[in-house]
Order: C-alpha cells, then sequence, then structure tokens
C-alpha cells in the first residue's frame, strides 16, 4: 500500500504540503493576483507517510461510491479570461516511461476527446491538458453579487452541476450559435464515461442548447455542458472574472490506491503504477492557454502562459526510486 503526501498551491513551484488535510474536508486557500479560491483533497484508503489509512464520508455518499480520489475547488479568476484558454490536466515534471499498452490508451483518449492535448516529450516533460469548463466532471456556477449568495464550501451533498447564471458570463455582443454535432468532451472524464458505457449518450447532439443567444443556454447538468462546450466558439463566449465563482469536483474511480497504486482503463486494459512509478510528482494543474504554439518535443519551458493552482500527489516512502 503506496504511502502518499498532497501539496497545493498556485503552481508547481511554489507548494505546501496538505496532506494532514486530506480526507478531513477542512479547506487550503490559494490566494495570489490572478485566483483566489479553496482546495479540498479526497483520496479513499488514504495512507499518509506515518503509514495510517484514512477514511472520508465523501466515498460513503450513494452518488460517489464508486470514486476513489476527488479534487475539489472552488475559488474565482481574479482578471478576466477566456474559458477556452483556461485549461486543466496533468504535468509531469519529466518524461514518463508508459507500460506497454499505453499508447492504445492514449488514442482512446484523443478519440474521446478530441479537445486534449498532450506530449509525451516536451522538454523533458509529459503533459495532457484539456479546456476545464468541458473536461471537469462536475461544475457550479454563481455569480457573486447581492442576489446569490456564496455557497458552502465544501458542499454538504455531491457536488452536482449549476448553470442557472452561467449566461452571464458572456462576452458583451456574443451571441451562441446553434451547437454542432456533439462528441465526448472530456479526456479524463472520457475514461469514466467510457466505463459507465455512455458514450453513446453522450454523442447526441442537443438542438435546443444555446440557439436563441446567451440568456437561453438552458445547461441542466454535466453532460450538456460538456456537449455544448466541446466546441470552441462556445467556449470562446464565456468569460470569466472575480464575480464568477466556480465550485469544481474533479472525482474519479479509475485510478485505485488500495491494496496497491493501480489504473483501470475501458477494454480491460490495466497497469500496476507501482512497477513503472519511479517517483515523479503527479501535478494537476489549473492553467491558462500558452500564446505561442507548441511544438512537439519542444517550445517554451513550460506548456502555458500562467499557472492559476496546483494540486500535486508524490509517493512518501523512502524506498521508491525517484531517478
Amino acid at each position: 500500500m503506496p504511502r502518499l503526501r498532497v501539496l497545493a498551491g498556485p503552481d508547481p513551484h511554489n507548494l505546501e504540503d496538505i496532506t494532514d488535510l486530506v480526507n478531513t474536508q477542512k479547506p487550503y486557500t490559494i490566494s495570489t493576483s490572478d485566483f483566489h479560491g479553496q482546495v479540498v483533497a479526497n483520496i479513499k484508503d488514504f495512507t499518509g507517510p506515518d503509514g495510517v489509512v484514512r477514511g472520508s464520508d465523501y466515498f460513503e455518499k450513494a452518488e460517489r461510491v464508486d470514486i476513489t480520489w476527488s479534487l475539489q475547488v472552488q475559488g474565482a479568476f481574479q482578471k478576466p479570461v477566456s474559458a477556452d484558454n483556461v485549461l486543466f490536466g496533468n504535468v509531469f515534471d519529466r518524461t514518463y516511461k508508459l507500460p506497454k499498452g499505453s499508447s492504445t490508451a492514449l488514442k482512446l483518449m484523443k478519440f474521446l476527446d478530441p479537445n486534449v492535448e498532450y506530449d509525451m516529450s516536451y522538454n523533458g516533460k509529459f503533459w495532457a491538458l484539456s479546456p476545464l469548463i468541458s473536461t471537469m466532471p462536475h461544475l457550479s456556477h454563481t455569480r457573486l453579487d447581492s442576489n446569490h449568495l456564496e455557497p458552502q464550501f465544501p458542499p454538504d451533498k455531491p457536488l452536482e452541476d449549476v448553470l442557472d447564471t452561467i449566461h452571464l458570463t458572456h462576452s458583451p455582443g456574443s451571441l451562441s450559435a446553434p451547437p454542432q454535432e456533439s462528441k465526448p468532451t472530456s479526456s479524463l472524464s472520457a475514461i469514466t464515461d467510457a466505463l459507465k458505457s455512455s458514450v453513446s449518450k453522450s454523442a447526441t447532439p442537443e438542438p435546443d442548447l444555446g440557439t436563441h443567444g446567451p440568456h437561453s443556454l438552458n445547461l441542466h447538468d454535466a453532460q450538456e455542458r460538456r456537449s455544448y462546450f466541446y466546441t470552441a466558439e462556445h467556449r470562446k463566449e464565456i468569460t470569466f472574472g472575480p464575480e464568477d465563482l466556480l465550485t469544481l469536483d474533479f472525482c474519479y474511480g479509475y485510478l485505485t490506491f488500495s491494496p496497491g497504486l493501480e489504473v483501470r482503463l475501458p477494454g480491460g486494459i490495466s497497469f500496476d503504477l507501482m512497477k513503472h512509478w519511479h517517483g515523479q510528482p503527479v501535478n494537476f494543474v489549473c492553467c491558462e492557454r500558452s500564446k505561442v504554439e507548441l511544438i512537439e518535443g519542444k517550445g517554451p519551458e513550460d506548456p502555458w502562459e500562467r499557472v492559476f493552482w496546483c494540486i500535486q500527489i508524490q509517493p512518501a516512502d523512502e524506498d521508491v526510486v525517484t531517478g
């Protein structure tokens, strides 16, 4: 059973150890000139550096019984930023030698989420990023004004999409065009969708979405949100600012932490990560899309313009090879 540490902060280079907060529902605050918010981490059967296994009520709720880990975030971008430029995903500090069969999994990921971009050898790093608004499993938007109260964080009940005020984020003068044929919209969420055999459902177009302008988005749940914001034009209609409070729950069940670290993908593909993971920290980053075109294998030092927040998981066992 791997012992883990969890860190969080405004970027991968400025992190604090929040291991003691894992599974406690106590938030950690991240505050910069670009983003202000809080994060909460839950990992099923989490084993910390002290070897003690910690439980969490989060995984006992009916809506989350199949989930093995969750990263919840609530906050607001302090400067206006287009939803098309807000990305979320994974970045490894150095290239990662993937086990046999991984290429098939990556092709499946790209097929299910055409928006995902990844590079396995970018300046010695491995990254995979997707637009946050379409890749996040659960997303709720609250307009911070006199008519709306700031929701509790973390929420008492499992987070569900609440998008009643999302139309208020439309850029001035923008109008919604009729959506194209919808496709599944998330690299990591697509894995879960495939596991639940819901690809066909997510591929169903919603002809009424957004056809009457920004005040009629009519997005009721995560599936409709992902389908609508699959299109870059629709993402570009949205601008998040200091008055737009986002509550997110990035949660999945394809990664297990007990009795060992294992990935289980569609089609019966599974990997024992302890045989292939050499202790590289795994960074979950929310960042702004790079303004410079990224060429495979090279480009700016980092594959982003700036980072808004980062949560890192790393091994705590001293015997894990890190070289």
